[in-house]
């Protein structure tokens, strides 16, 4: 595309109304976009063997993915670069972005989550309901899965355990934990994020709240990579950038964005288990956003495993990962040496339902 018609799109999309420069607005997206360009001008991309439409129709469904191992041979393996590398449908719609930042904010982050305080470990269950948040469902998690699992008073019991009154609840969450599958080993998982799963309004996590000061010292102290990927997300995807930003000036007094754009952080410390991460859908995460991901510390194996797209990212310290983590079945394979940290910036669309009820007058909870 012509700049300057590039420059006229970006603007358009409201992503870069915040930008303030002595040279003027548009000359600073110039400045930025041309940068982008030339750092991304070797791109490598492949083409989905699905479409976006497709991966959405199956998680409106709340369709799990069935998996077949015996294919992974077959997929596509990308080792670490820094050539940038893209995964679009048929369509053109972006489904994967890859590329690297500089190690000074891949060494603060190991820094600084080596100075958190210890947590109990995530054992025999996927991490993403590790959080303190849902604690009264941790007991269930641990058991097998026979068909009355998901029985409605089973349902009923953890949703009165939770304080949630049942008239609100739909299924979501609570579904995909109760059916979710034993995984092996143990790390450590914090969840630092405004969002409002089964709440009126939104509200800083419990993790967030119970880990002070050294959950914002933590933030803090990583802000500067949060507004890199930030602005690396202008261009990458602007829209998207413009939909998560749109919610800050709703928030409730005292909540906020805890990562940059994004709305909340999953700080994963000390995987080092040879069998992976149990494979998985985010299902409550903005079905049209980004998930970010930075693997760091001092490790081999571990790459990222994207099932529908049939590719495997190996990587690496320093390297970038934005793909639909509510659409794409993912896991990474095991941790053969070392120890494996990574961060998982998300979006909950609880957060985005709610500010859209909010300017519609609708009282009701969010999936």
């Amino acid at each position: 595309m012509n700049l300057n018609l590039e420059i006229d799109a970006l603007l358009a999309t409201g992503a870069f109304d915040d930008v303030q420069s002595n040279s003027g607005q548009r000359q600073e997206v110039r400045r930025r976009l041309i940068r982008w360009r030339h750092n991304a001008k070797d791109i490598e991309t492949i083409i989905s063997p699905i479409t976006y439409k497709d991966l959405k129709k199956t998680w409106r469904k709340k369709e799990h993915f069935e998996l077949d191992p015996s294919q992974l041979p077959k997929f596509t393996r990308i080792t670490s670069s820094n050539i940038h590398h893209q995964i679009i449908d048929t369509h053109g719609n972006l489904l994967v972005y890859r590329y690297q930042i500089p190690m000074s904010f891949v060494d603060k982050l190991l820094e600084t989550t080596n100075s958190l305080p210890p947590v109990k470990p995530v054992e025999g269950r996927h991490p993403r309901f590790a959080s303190s948040d849902l604690s009264p469902i941790l007991p269930y998690l641990v058991l097998p899965r026979p068909s009355t699992i998901t029985a409605p008073s089973l349902r009923l019991q953890v949703l009165e355990s939770l304080g949630v009154s049942s008239h609100a609840y739909r299924p979501s969450l609570l579904d995909e934990a109760l059916a979710c599958p034993y995984t092996r080993g143990s790390f450590m998982v914090r969840h630092y994020a405004a969002w409002a799963d089964y709440m009126p309004e939104p509200k800083s996590s419990k993790e967030y709240r119970d880990q002070l000061p050294y959950s914002k010292e933590f933030l803090d102290n990583n802000q500067s990579l949060f507004n890199r990927l930030s602005d690396d997300l202008r261009l990458i995807y602007p829209t998207m950038y413009t939909k998560y930003k749109s919610v800050q000036k709703f928030y409730p007094e005292g909540v906020r964005s805890l990562a940059g754009v994004w709305h909340g952080i999953a700080v994963n410390q000390g995987q080092d288990d040879a069998e992976g991460t149990g494979t998985h859908q985010d299902w409550q995460d903005y079905y049209y956003g980004f998930n970010t991901v930075l693997p760091y510390g001092t490790y081999t194996g571990g790459a990222l495993i994207l099932w529908q797209l049939g590719v495997i990212y190996e990587l690496q310290p320093g390297d970038v990962i934005m793909f639909f983590g509510a659409l794409i079945a993912h896991n990474t394979e095991g941790v053969t040496a070392g120890e494996r940290n990574s961060v998982d910036l998300f979006v909950h669309k609880s957060t985005l339902d709610w500010k859209k009820r909010l300017m519609t007058g609708k009282q009701v909870f969010s999936k």
